[in-house]
């Protein structure tokens, strides 16, 4: 190989790069500064995040339209590797999609073997005689448009799922999955006399519900947990497991102030795994805080190749002192000694930090376990929040120095920095959410990459870089 001296400092200059970039740095190859913002004619929030095979990222959520008095609706946004917008997806790499009659927004994204996004959120589908939100599952082709082989003849991509128990007409959309088989899987909630009640149905890859032949799922396409407990649920992650098993995670209310993280293992037919503790579903309390503060929550799930179970989320540990929580079972639903001798933590984000919740959670390659949600930071602003664990669950002292990290739009002045999902891109970190922008109530679309194993995971950068 025979370098000119030109190249040979080319070639020093991008490996002193590579060496002086720490993990939880921001990645400065991403847009410049490691951070990246997305404007629509009105405010945006965004909920989810999903990767491609092209290594293009996807924030998805909701936004309110150009007009004034229009009602928010889907809002997805598709950035390159790099950060920029992709120009080829609608033109300008964001589209705005109002199918229904109020106010649509998307919580969680996943990506079909074909290239086409799926996306699943909440839609106000009915105004008279009473206020109806459903469940919404939406596909859109690579380039942006609403698939029309999905969903239903009204709202060409979309097609909403409804519950109403016992006459309640409040369905939300949490989280999804897009099965081996192309079948698609939501969790939530529904409103059920005075209740919410954890549920969950299932589409096949045209868009129809789930409801007829030997693998039908539940009760026509639907799956109700809990119906006749007298406490609140909720479900807000799912995953797979073995043997075309589900493992859905949420939350139990026992009352305002007490609330513990649940899991539940289902068949493949939405019927309880009764391998799961003997009923298919586990309680984990983590009661930290004293009584009238024990509220723990569970955002995101995870399932390990031997069906060992993750779940992140954020337990109370007293007033105004909220922190990241994961816990991990065992196949059969006991508590896993591996992470922190008792199978929970909740270590402490900050000094000055409160109310640091971890609203999503991914695994690495390598077991480390990756948190991220808003965090306070003594009371006057409001960060990204990432917290990166070792698999016994100790701090990453690798990460950040700490294992935690922050990141600040702080958008001219503006201190209200949200982050609600993270995603590996190829072995980097990314996490969206949303940005206070100047203006009143004004928000922006808002993402950041962080550096992570760099030389080990990426082979000194993306395939074609």
């Amino acid at each position: 190989m025979n370098l000119t001296h030109s190249s040979l400092f080319a070639v020093l200059a991008l490996m002193a790069g590579i060496v002086s970039a720490a993990e939880g740095d921001l990645d400065l190859s991403f847009d410049g500064d490691g951070k990246q913002t997305v404007v629509f004619d009105g405010t945006a929030l965004a909920f989810g995040a999903t990767v491609a095979s092209d290594n293009a990222i996807y924030l998805v959520g909701g936004a309110l339209g150009e007009e004034l008095g229009t009602p928010a609706g889907i809002a997805i946004a598709r950035l390159l590797k790099d950060g920029t917008p992709d120009d080829t997806y609608d033109g300008d790499g964001k589209v705005f999609y109002q199918p229904y009659l109020g106010e649509t927004f998307m919580r969680a994204a996943a990506i079909q073997p074909d290239g086409k996004l799926v996306v699943a959120g909440t839609a106000l589908v009915q105004v008279e005689p009473i206020t109806d939100f459903d469940m919404v599952v939406c596909r859109f082709d690579t380039v942006g448009i609403p698939d029309p082989e999905f969903g239903d003849a009204e709202t060409p991509g979309c097609r909403a799922v409804s519950f109403d128990l016992d006459g309640d007409s409040a369905d939300f959309a949490e989280s999804l999955l897009i099965q081996d088989d192309g079948k698609i899987v939501v969790v939530g909630s529904a409103s059920d006399n005075g209740f919410t009640r954890a549920v969950m149905a299932r589409l096949r890859p045209n868009g129809s519900t789930d409801n007829t032949g030997p693998d039908a799922f539940g009760e026509n396409g639907r799956v109700v947990l809990l119906a006749d407990t007298p406490a609140s649920s909720i479900l807000t992650g799912v995953a797979k497991a073995s043997g075309g098993r589900l493992v859905v995670a949420g939350t139990l209310s026992l009352s305002v102030d007490d609330a513990d993280m649940m899991v539940f293992r289902l068949n493949a037919d939405g019927t309880p795994d009764g391998s799961l503790n003997g009923l298919g579903f586990a309680q984990v309390p983590f009661d930290i805080g004293p009584i009238g503060f024990r509220r723990d929550e569970a955002t995101a799930v995870h399932v390990y190749s031997d069906d060992s179970i993750l779940i992140g989320g954020w337990a109370e540990r007293g007033p105004g002192d909220v922190q990241m929580a994961v816990a991990k079972l065992t196949p059969d639903g006991a508590p896993d000694n591996s992470l922190d001798d008792d199978g929970k933590v909740a270590p402490t984000f900050c000094d000055v930090c409160a109310d640091a919740r971890a609203l999503d959670m991914t695994v690495q390659a390598d077991g480390r376990i990756v948190l991220a949600g808003p965090v306070n930071v003594d009371g006057a602003e409001e960060d990204f929040a990432i917290m990166r664990l070792m698999p016994d669950g100790e701090d990453d002292n690798s990460f950040n120095s700490s294992g935690r990290a922050f990141v600040e739009f702080n958008l001219d002045g503006a201190s209200r920095d949200v982050a609600q999902s993270v995603v590996l891109q190829n072995g980097r970190i990314v996490v969206a959410g949303w940005a206070e922008a100047p203006g009143v109530d004004t928000n922006v679309f808002a993402v950041a990459r962080l550096e992570s194993d760099f030389i080990f995971a990426d082979g000194f950068g993306f395939d074609d870089e």
